[in-house]
């Protein structure tokens, strides 16, 4: 259907039903990286929320006192989550490998997550320990006769990096939203949900999440807040005055509850910006090509 000669034919604007599919093709990928924006956004704050509501969870966590540093480690998270994806899209990961396939990968928690019959309970953790499990094992590597993974050992991974995920834990009910958010675009009128390809998405939609998120404070809201539409903009406001000023409301965060305010201080604190593929595929290369030429794994 795609390579018959009347696909090859330009029609009257030039372009043929190649050119079209090719064009189409990118603008849903346009279209899914921003959606995945907003929905890692989502993610992180579910999951900074799951880590304040978990009852065991409050030895190690004082919201007032180290909400930097709790949001910092579901940072972490989050980017791990990302890294994985891409990875195992890419099979970058042993993902033909049946046992990581079945035991491991995050594609088949999508699965679990996806079956109508199974039940995400709040007081289940099968989803965190399964990533936790698969974490450890990209950190530090194994080679068995069924299963080989190069060990990362890169910071990532490091559970020194993120010490309150050694610790804490977050419920399937919450990871099972987490997991949809990142692996699945938003529901669509006709086809529902679909599978993101990341593989189709490539670094500068990843690095275009990065950057995103970081432009964003966290806080927990100290009275009923908003999320509402202001000249076709998701603004935060105070509940109060959303009601007050007639605004279009999109959700209510309760007192207490956590939520990320559009601030740009941490990104330009840290200093986080997007650089051009072309430059860092010539900085990668000139600095690692003289290291790893004619070694082997």
């Amino acid at each position: 259907a795609l390579f018959r000669s009347q696909a090859l034919v330009p029609e009257a604007d030039g372009k043929c039903l190649l050119d079209r599919v090719d064009e189409e093709s990118r603008k849903h990928a346009a279209r899914v990286g921003s959606e995945l924006r907003d929905s890692a956004r989502q993610a992180l704050e579910k999951l900074v929320q799951g880590f304040l509501d978990e009852p065991g969870n409050r030895e190690y966590i004082d919201a007032s006192a180290n909400l930097d540093i709790l949001y910092h480690d579901s940072l972490v998270f989050l980017y791990r989550l990302l890294f994985v994806l891409y990875a195992e899209s890419l099979e970058l990961l042993p993902v033909g490998t049946p046992l990581y396939r079945d035991s491991y990968s995050i594609d088949a928690l999508r699965v679990l997550i996806e079956d109508p019959r199974q039940d995400f309970r709040p007081d289940e953790y099968r989803l965190w320990e399964s990533l936790q499990a698969l974490f450890r094992l990209i950190h530090q590597g194994v080679d068995i006769p069924d299963l080989r993974v190069i060990s990362y050992r890169g910071r990532l991974f490091s559970p020194t990096y993120a010490p309150l995920l050694a610790s804490c834990k977050v419920p399937d009910s919450v990871m099972a939203e987490v997991i949809r958010l990142l692996s699945t675009t938003k529901p669509q009128r006709v086809r529902g949900r679909e599978q993101v390809s990341y593989r189709e998405l490539g670094v500068e939609e990843l690095g275009a999440i990065y950057e995103g998120i970081l432009q964003y404070e966290p806080k927990l809201a100290d009275q009923d807040m908003a999320v509402v539409k202001v000249d076709g903009e998701e603004q935060i406001a105070t509940l109060a005055l959303a009601r007050t000023e007639g605004y279009t409301i999109v959700e209510t965060i309760p007192r207490g509850r956590f939520y990320l305010s559009l601030w740009g201080g941490r990104r330009k604190g840290t200093g986080t910006y997007y650089t051009d593929a072309r430059i860092t595929r010539f900085l990668v290369e000139q600095a690692l090509k003289p290291l790893v030429e004619g070694k082997k794994v």
